[in-house]
């Protein structure tokens, strides 16, 4: 819709990190595809909704978004459906 802003907005705007480091992020995550062994290994990875952003930085979210989780590629598990998603343990 009209209203969404990008992600990285949100994210440097809630303090979660700044703009740079989510575009940092969300393009290491992007380049590694749903490769479930490349992506467990990286540090940094920004869940929205408990699934793996992996679309890059163009992402757009209502501004009033809050469900996102900044956590690493340790976090995540694999969903009865062969998705990727964050872990239960923090949800």
């Amino acid at each position: 819709t009209t209203n969404e802003i990008r992600l990285i907005k949100l994210m440097g705007e809630l303090g979660m990190c700044s703009r740079r480091e989510a575009s940092r992020i969300l393009k290491a995550a992007k380049e590694c595809d749903d490769d479930e062994s490349k992506l467990k290994n990286l540090e940094d990875i920004i869940f929205l909704h408990g699934k793996p952003v992996l679309d890059g930085t163009g992402v757009k979210v209502h501004p009033d978004e809050r469900n996102i989780y900044l956590g690493s590629g340790g976090d995540l598990k694999k969903a009865d459906d062969g998705s990727l998603k964050l872990d239960g343990k923090f949800r």
